[in-house]
């Protein structure tokens, strides 16, 4: 079992890992269903995503969104932290090494991350607003449509998620959104997806724009394929040149944080930003600059980053 498909070609390495992966997917469903059908009986976990569809159909801290977040965990854990280990496992690899979580990055690569996420998000935030405005040809109209309501639906279970007013559930928020979807996201789309892509492309620019287009595809939201495409390419990068997944999996955190906080000071009325507010255009082309620099600062700091260059 151990090291069956060490000597598979790297295209039949990738479609094995996208086997496991679904079959990954369908299992830790069930199971997720099951537990929280078991620890929340009041909650028909199969409804959920009707009402999803009607907006605020879902109060924040609910036993409801208590169930989703139980069903986001097991989800997150079962795809996207079991797989990438069971792959290392049946590959013969080393796990650590080759999920770029054997080195720990330098104090000044992590510091840079925090002024290049910051300027990052505005940037990307401009690119969502045009993202949300891509209007489809009349013949895909319905197609748009469909793609629009689940955009809505997605920004429901968004807000029922975020619009906490207790500190416990901002804490949560940041574990489950912060932590765990950090973790288990970046390990199994820069550790080893990445990876996979690099040994078949022989190229890591290739590698990291085509994990990033399978990060921002997994979501299944169009309208906001773009600034999620940028956003993993960016975590890609950062991981690439210094050859630490932690870089990577903080710049995450970071991101995910920003918005956890954000709603909860909304929600809590300190502030009265739109969560959902992105960046104006001229905003784009003043930190653009600004983010260009600080990448440019953040790749002169990490120049042993050869994981994804020498190190298949």
């Amino acid at each position: 079992m151990k090291g069956s498909i060490q000597y598979y070609p790297w295209l039949a390495k990738l479609l094995f890992l996208i086997g496991i992966f679904l079959i990954a997917e369908v299992l830790f469903s069930y199971l997720g269903m099951y537990l929280t059908d078991f620890l929340f009986p009041g909650v028909n976990f199969l409804s959920m995503a009707q009402r999803m569809e009607t907006a605020d159909a879902i109060a924040p801290d609910s036993p409801t969104v208590h169930a989703l977040q139980l069903y986001q965990v097991i989800s997150s854990l079962g795809r996207f932290l079991l797989v990438p280990f069971l792959y290392c496992y049946l590959a013969g690899v080393p796990s650590l090494s080759t999920l770029g979580l054997h080195r720990a990055p330098g104090p000044k690569a992590i510091l840079l991350i925090v002024p290049i996420v910051l300027s990052a998000a505005i940037v990307t935030g401009f690119v969502y607003e045009w993202n949300q405005g891509i209007d489809f040809p009349a013949a895909l109209s319905s197609l748009e449509s469909r793609m629009r309501d689940m955009e809505a639906s997605a920004q429901n279970m968004t807000d029922a998620f975020l619009g906490t007013q207790r500190w416990s559930g901002l804490l949560l928020n940041l574990l489950i959104i912060g932590v765990v979807a950090a973790v288990s996201e970046e390990i199994i789309f820069r550790g080893l997806l990445q990876h996979v892509f690099m040994g078949w492309t022989r190229n890591g620019h290739a590698a990291i724009w085509l994990s990033a287009f399978a990060f921002s595809f997994i979501h299944l939201q169009f309208f906001g394929f773009f600034p999620r495409l940028l956003l993993g390419a960016l975590l890609g990068y950062l991981y690439m040149w210094s050859g630490s997944l932690w870089t990577a999996i903080f710049g995450h955190f970071l991101n995910n944080s920003m918005a956890v906080v954000l709603y909860f000071l909304v929600a809590r009325g300190v502030i009265d930003s739109d969560p959902t507010e992105t960046g104006t255009r001229i905003q784009a082309l003043v930190f653009l600059p600004i983010f260009a620099l600080f990448m440019w600062q953040y790749y002169r700091t990490t120049q042993d980053g050869k994981r994804l260059d020498t190190g298949i």
